[in-house]
């Protein structure tokens, strides 16, 4: 049987909806799903810019001028030029927001904002290996300036070595936890979310129980329950559970951050398996495996496994077609009736596939190849892919069989 690393998800609800159509990217919130979703995935190499990232969340402490006033702040760099934070003066408790970018290596340029407008700006550089941070700052209209020295404020009781980028690496999804300010009792994290379509920003701070760290907190007044993340510390990573909805997070309702977190940000590809397990193995052997393979081509193989990202395994019995068979419906989730795949085989060799391709622009339909290895419905539909059929949107039908 192949080798594969597999990755859990859980439907219920979800696959009710997707069968009859009913899911949309804004949904009402679904209940916490609950039965075993198979991907399988292979590791691509580490992707070129993967070492030229400087993902960190950090605190830093100081004074603007001549010790003239304090200064706390902390700051997210997001990779790439993307840079952000929040902070406040020793005259002031209230927290302000500043948005930026690093313009190299090691400078970068924020825009403080005080109720929701630009109030002040900083240009600062990072020195020895990010410990510290030296610039100048500026008030609004840029008639007056300050110079700022910062040093980051460095725990030491990090043991378990929470600290760093963390990378859920999916052939469908990608998320990158940051931690940092780790203390002996919690740490302050920040994620940037890219889930089934869904993207945002995630800020907290978690409690530290040894391997186990936990975020327990409300997100909005109106609900009365909180947010709860439970975060692991594993010897090859972080493995994040959700044990609330998300929308209890302020995210959307299928957006599950659930999964293993990578110490690197590297490429995964979805293929297919063979093998016994009926939920995971869309084939049962090499043969028919090969029999797909070239059926659709290589390439063609590829295409199918990567809309497999949420599948469901029906048995077919049409008097109609004369068939009993095996059929395996699937799509991308964030993808809603656009990457979808409907594969089918019975136990005499034959096999049927269909799999969408998005519409390149929204006047366009989506485009269905449809392949058979039995001459007799090379030219032809058997009634499960004319249901299918039925329920996708615009779309205009290939015979793709050679």
């Amino acid at each position: 049987m192949m080798s594969s690393l597999v990755c859990w998800r859980r439907l219920d609800l979800l696959w009710f909806s997707f069968a009859v159509g009913l899911v949309a990217g804004a949904c009402a919130s679904e209940p916490r799903p609950a039965l075993p979703i198979y991907k399988t995935v292979e590791i691509l190499p580490a992707r070129p810019d993967a070492l030229e990232q400087q993902y960190f969340i950090k605190s830093y402490q100081g004074y603007l001028g001549d010790n003239v006033q304090a200064l706390s702040i902390q700051l997210i760099h997001w990779g790439k030029e993307k840079i952000t934070g929040k902070h406040h003066y020793s005259e002031s408790p209230e927290f302000l927001i500043s948005k930026g970018e690093m313009t190299d290596r090691s400078t970068f340029q924020l825009v403080e904002y005080r109720i929701g407008q630009k109030n002040a700006y900083f240009q600062g550089q990072f020195e020895d290996s990010l410990r510290t941070i030296r610039g100048t700052w500026w008030n609004i209209d840029s008639t007056f300036s300050m110079p700022f020295a910062l040093r980051e404020a460095v725990s030491t009781m990090d043991t378990l070595q929470w600290t760093g980028a963390w990378h859920l690496n999916d052939p469908w999804d990608t998320c990158t936890l940051f931690i940092g300010n780790v203390t002996d009792r919690h740490f302050d994290f920040a994620m940037s979310i890219h889930v089934n379509g869904y993207k945002d920003e995630l800020y907290g701070s978690a409690n530290i129980y040894g391997h186990r760290a936990v975020m327990d907190k409300p997100f909005d007044r109106i609900y009365e329950e909180n947010c709860r993340m439970v975060f692991y510390r594993k010897e090859d990573g972080v493995v994040i559970k959700m044990e609330s909805l998300p929308y209890l997070c302020n995210l959307g309702d299928i957006c599950w951050l659930d999964g293993h977190y990578d110490d690197i940000y590297f490429g995964k590809n979805a293929y297919l398996t063979y093998g016994d397990d009926l939920d995971k193995d869309v084939f049962r052997n090499e043969e028919q495996y090969q029999r797909f393979e070239d059926l659709v081509g290589v390439e063609g193989v590829r295409k199918f496994a990567y809309s497999m990202e949420y599948m469901r395994r029906q048995t077919i019995s049409s008097p109609q077609d004369s068939i009993q068979a095996i059929a395996y419906q699937a799509r991308v989730l964030s993808m809603y009736r656009n990457q979808e795949v409907l594969v089918m085989y019975d136990e005499a060799g034959r096999i049927w596939a269909g799999i969408t391709t998005p519409a390149a622009t929204p006047r366009e339909p989506v485009l269905v190849h449809y392949y058979a290895n039995d001459p007799a419905w090379v030219a032809q539909l058997p009634e499960r892919f004319q249901d299918w059929l039925e329920y996708l949107p615009r779309h205009q039908l290939i015979y793709a069989s050679k």
